[in-house]
């Protein structure tokens, strides 16, 4: 276990990186993202922007404008986007962000650092809020301690605790991460049934550190590697769709991973019974307990819903 001293972090010299933005009718978001990549304090060989079904045309000049290449991937889904993206790229680090994402100027280079250990397939980083953007350093790192995986480095295997339920469940990470080009040579990549698009409205990246665990790799997770998101607000009927979707996610590993499925009754009996995790003690509205306590008989329905529509079609 590493605490890190957010001194300036030198990536490895001999890997390139791409950064990958998916994004769909969110313009004003996607150029504030692109601004925030401008600000880094080391560069990305390539900046791509995946434009996902999009309603509108307005992206290529967004693009262009920050000297970001553009891609169109016309069916909905943001797996399908971001394999879109994956198979234009060829640079050794693929960074994955979202268009309502703004980078600390580190970000780049501190997700770089945590791939010079070679057994590292995965690298991620924590999320703050939107208001904490100009914060300083160590005003940040105080706030790092105070969130879901704190402010020291660590890493994920097959030999870690819990493993399982810290890859699916968001143990290592949520969002804000970037994998190694070399090991979609032997992985499908994103499983294009999960993520904003299609019925199953998230888990994408959960599933994807789950699979490459699964697989033999090592995920690191990088503290000064953050982004800035802007704070959810949650009534409590967004709060059973969002809990529905949580029970379809659990759903969908145990019906893909059989042998796994004793591990994910486990996860929801303990949760149920409001058993502590650390990296799930997140501070925003969502996740307040009035917000939560909707346990009732329609989040089940609609997450078998959901379900029978990720298994009935083929995206």
């Amino acid at each position: 276990m590493i605490t890190p001293t957010w001194t300036e972090i030198a990536p490895a010299p001999d890997l390139s990186a791409a950064i990958i933005i998916c994004t769909r009718n969110r313009n004003v978001l996607l150029e504030r993202c692109l601004r925030s990549i401008d600000r880094l304090n080391f560069k990305a060989r390539r900046v791509l922007v995946v434009d996902n079904a999009p309603d509108t045309n307005t992206v290529p000049d967004i693009a262009a404008k920050y000297g970001a290449d553009y891609i169109l991937e016309p069916r909905p889904g943001l797996s399908r986007a971001r394999n879109c993206g994956v198979r234009a790229c060829n640079e050794d680090i693929l960074a994955f962000v979202d268009d309502d994402m703004v980078l600390h100027p580190d970000w780049l280079s501190s997700i770089l650092s945590g791939f010079s250990d070679e057994n590292v397939a995965g690298v991620t980083g924590p999320f703050v809020p939107l208001e904490s953007e100009n914060q300083s350093k160590a005003a940040l790192a105080e706030e790092l301690t105070h969130l879901p995986w704190g402010i020291t480095t660590f890493s994920i295997d097959r030999s870690s605790a819990d493993w399982f339920e810290r890859t699916n469940f968001g143990g290592i990470g949520d969002g804000n991460f970037a994998l190694r080009r070399s090991v979609f040579d032997r992985w499908r990549g994103f499983d294009e049934r999960l993520g904003r698009g299609v019925p199953l409205d998230g888990g994408e990246d959960h599933y994807a550190f789950f699979e490459l665990v699964q697989m033999g790799h090592s995920l690191c997770y990088m503290p000064p590697a953050i982004v800035f998101h802007p704070t959810r607000h949650f009534t409590r009927e967004d709060a059973s769709a969002v809990l529905a979707q949580s029970i379809a996610y659990a759903g969908f590993v145990a019906l893909e991973n059989p042998r796994y499925a004793l591990h994910v009754a486990k996860y929801i009996l303990e949760g149920a019974f409001n058993k502590a995790r650390k990296w799930r003690n997140w501070t925003d509205d969502a996740q307040t307990p009035e917000v939560w306590r909707v346990r009732t008989g329609k989040e089940l329905l609609c997450a078998v819903r959901i379900l029978r529509e990720c298994f009935a079609k083929k995206y």
